[in-house]
């Protein structure tokens, strides 16, 4: 990860990923850290990391004590009546924001794997967390030379401001063209949110071939939020998202 994060040519190119890799972690675990190790990170839900409690991750069928216990963390995407957890890793993220993909070897050979695709909805299969086979190992991950890559940015919101998990984040990167700066192309990826990084492609519409006002950006806000369904103690994520989506793409369209 600290490789990755330094590196001339993708701090250039890709902004959006080693901001992510450096707030991702402290620079000791950085050190250490690898990209595909990262990508595998397994839930931080306080309830699957202390086997008292009931954890359909960890025991299926045996219940989500999340459910009706603290879920201020938990998600308001995609979750189900089995798993409420999020996925913790800031890298995935930035990588589904850039259209990353995997290539993996395993038993049956290569594969060539979305990040986007890499992590199974919880369902009532919880325990069953990515699409890899067993004995299958990530070996290389690959980002295209997209024109909206240069123009991108990772924003993390948590609890303190030293090395904690994200409350909520957001990678965003934009294609802008033309003197009026219309939006060519536009990537938004939440994160802290969901069992993997979530896109929210109603926001990118809402961008997509009009000029980068304030206001198109309100819009954009909005529509991230518009399929969020969240729970008591996670209700705060909500608006706390638009408001980071909003931030995000303000800091971008300030950029020369």
């Amino acid at each position: 990860m600290s490789d990755a994060a330094a590196h001339p040519m993708i701090r250039h190119m890709y902004p959006v990923l080693p901001q992510a890799l450096e707030l991702g972690a402290s620079p000791q675990i950085r050190n250490m850290g690898t990209i595909g190790g990262n990508l595998l990170r397994r839930t931080r839900c306080p309830y699957f990391r202390e086997s008292s409690f009931p954890c359909n991750k960890l025991s299926p069928g045996s219940g989500c004590a999340a459910l009706n216990g603290q879920h201020r963390m938990h998600a308001p995407f995609g979750s189900s009546d089995a798993c409420i957890a999020v996925h913790p890793s800031d890298l995935a993220v930035a990588l589904v924001a850039l259209d990353a993909v995997v290539e993996t070897r395993g038993p049956s050979g290569k594969r060539a794997i979305p990040v986007n695709d890499l992590h199974v909805a919880p369902g009532y299969t919880p325990d069953r967390e990515t699409v890899l086979q067993h004995g299958e190992v990530i070996r290389h991950v690959f980002i295209p030379d997209g024109p909206f890559a240069a123009r991108s940015h990772y924003l993390k919101v948590r609890e303190r401001g030293s090395y904690e998990f994200a409350l909520v984040s957001v990678a965003a990167c934009l294609e802008l063209t033309g003197a009026n700066r219309t939006v060519r192309s536009a990537r938004i990826v939440l994160g802290g949110v969901a069992y993997k990084p979530w896109r929210v492609t109603a926001a990118e519409d809402v961008l997509l071939v009009s000029p980068l006002t304030p206001e198109r950006i309100a819009r954009a806000g909005a529509a991230a939020i518009q399929s969020a369904e969240p729970r008591p103690d996670n209700a705060v994520k909500v608006p706390l998202l638009q408001r980071a989506v909003i931030r995000a793409l303000t800091m971008l369209g300030e950029k020369a």
